[in-house]
């Protein structure tokens, strides 16, 4: 899941079914039994009359990890805003479709790996960057890619029994 609840007054977020404590699982889904007169509170409904969050009624059967969440989290009140879906993709809730794609493909910070402030450091051409970068990321069009595209056969040309991908280990220094 890559989107949340930000809770404002707590009026349209169902507090087992909807992610509000955490974007990447549900109540729910953690296999904890909701009991039967709970299933369908809203978190609004958790709050007591001091418009605090009732935990002394949940402590008796969620798990100690889910009340810590609990005590972390502002209470919702009916003097704020509604309840809002935030995206994790940003700091600030906001959804862009770079962040989906980024999130999607599971890229990382280039810029963080020691490798690749080496090779951006380097006094080379430009076009030998991207070929490193084609190597790095195994983007080099070789006749094991080729055999993945169902283009071809794996196998070297010159080796023929041998199959031809890339055989580079960047190793740290």
């Amino acid at each position: 899941m890559y989107d949340f609840w930000a809770i404002g007054d707590g009026t349209l977020v169902n507090a087992w079914k909807d992610g509000w404590l955490s974007p990447d699982h549900l109540i729910e889904d953690l296999g904890i039994v909701v009991p039967d007169d709970m299933k369908n509170m809203m978190v609004k409904d958790l709050v007591d009359v001091y418009g605090c969050l009732n935990i002394g009624v949940l402590n008796s059967w969620l798990p100690t990890n889910i009340i810590s969440k609990l005590h972390a989290v502002n209470p919702p009140s009916s003097g704020i805003e509604m309840d809002r879906r935030t995206w994790c993709g940003f700091a600030d809730g906001r959804f862009a479709i770079s962040s989906a794609y980024t999130m999607l493909c599971k890229f990382n910070d280039d810029s963080s790996d020691p490798t690749w402030l080496r090779i951006w450091s380097l006094k080379i051409p430009e076009r030998i960057r991207s070929f490193i970068w084609l190597v790095r990321h195994d983007r080099l069009i070789t006749s094991s890619r080729k055999s993945q595209m169902h283009i071809g056969e794996p196998w070297c040309h010159h080796c023929v029994d041998t199959v031809e991908d890339v055989l580079v280990q960047f190793t740290e220094n």
